[in-house]
């Protein structure tokens, strides 16, 4: 509500379009995740949140970023519970999985869905986004 209302007082109508096209843009792919259950809803809120605030192009460098960081949030995950191989394992099954069109039951696929918290990696994100708008 606060990307929207400041789209709309700094630049009228237009300005209101311009922020609500970016937050939508931003939401997209964590929508999709979001139907699929491969993402929380307070992610998607926060998505385009962050893309009706920072427009549509910071807002998909921002979740590219945060999507990086959360992988890489995952493969810790891994290492300290001692289970990268499984995981990678069950990853390239999961890759798999939608050409194929199967189950697939295996554990490691199980350990391939490792459940993290993604708002930290949001965060993260936002602040190399931000700072490096800044900057450059």
């Amino acid at each position: 509500v606060l990307g929207l209302g400041l789209g709309l007082v700094g630049g009228g109508g237009r300005g209101f379009l311009v922020a609500f096209v970016a937050a939508a843009t931003t939401a997209l792919v964590p929508l999709i995740l979001f139907r699929v259950r491969a993402m929380g809803g307070g992610d998607v809120k926060l998505f385009a949140a962050l893309g009706a605030l920072l427009g549509a192009g910071a807002g998909l460098e921002l979740q590219f970023t945060a999507f990086l960081f959360g992988a890489i949030q995952g493969v810790f995950i891994w290492i300290r519970h001692r289970q990268f191989r499984q995981g990678v394992a069950g990853m390239l099954k999961l890759a798999r999985l939608p050409i194929f069109r199967k189950k697939n039951n295996d554990p490691n696929v199980a350990i391939a869905k490792t459940e993290l918290r993604f708002g930290p990696a949001i965060a993260a994100a936002t602040m190399v986004v931000v700072a490096l708008r800044i900057i450059g």
